[in-house]
């Protein structure tokens, strides 16, 4: 498994542990907009091509979310959906939330929310 660590346009990628696990984790960190739209892609893609298992996006510390950011997460709900898998929104701060829900990317029923994300619906 791969967990991805996107900071104020930087990338860190670290291996945790040999065998792959449910979901695939994505976190993302501080600003995301059109000058991370293209990275913040790219990882969506590998995580999506690396197997069968559903990926999670983890976004409690998002400080700042644009509408390109929330497309390409509703592009890779409809990419997961097409083969069976969901994108689970985890934990995502006041910011990443707003913004779901003005793309309305977070009322796709393909996207799995955590329970903290539900409750604060």
């Amino acid at each position: 498994m791969v967990l991805i660590d996107l900071a104020r346009g930087s990338l860190m990628t670290r291996a945790v542990g040999a065998a792959p696990t449910r979901p695939i984790p994505i976190r993302l960190v501080g600003e995301h907009d059109a000058s991370t739209v293209d990275t913040v892609r790219g990882r969506l893609a590998r995580a999506i091509a690396s197997g069968e298992d559903d990926v999670a996006v983890d976004l409690h510390a998002v400080t700042f979310m644009s509408a390109a950011i929330a497309t390409e997460l509703g592009a890779a709900q409809s990419l997961l959906a097409r083969e069976g898998r969901a994108l689970v929104l985890t934990d995502p701060s006041r910011v990443a939330r707003r913004m779901l829900d003005l793309c309305d990317v977070a009322s796709s029923p393909a996207i799995a929310r955590s329970s903290r994300m539900r409750a604060a619906r």
